[in-house]
């Protein structure tokens, strides 16, 4: 989620802000965010400068980031 309860209060940037905590951990893992459209719209350009991979609410978009290759017969 983008925002959520936590500490009392609505954190409406708290997927922001695990975005940055995980960027100062390691640069390269990738983060792919699936979220509502309204909040992938809304976020998108903050997400994506923060360090996110992808932001979408598209299952194929999300799909497609994540690059599947389909499973291989074992030799």
């Amino acid at each position: 989620d983008m925002g959520r309860q936590e500490s009392g209060g609505y954190n409406r940037t708290a997927g922001l802000d695990l975005i940055r905590q995980v960027r100062a951990i390691d640069r390269h893992v990738p983060i792919l965010i699936y979220s509502s459209s309204r909040a992938a719209g809304e976020f998108r350009e903050e997400a994506l400068g923060a360090g996110a991979s992808e932001i979408t609410s598209s299952p194929t978009i999300l799909l497609n980031a994540l690059k599947l290759q389909p499973d291989t017969p074992a030799t």
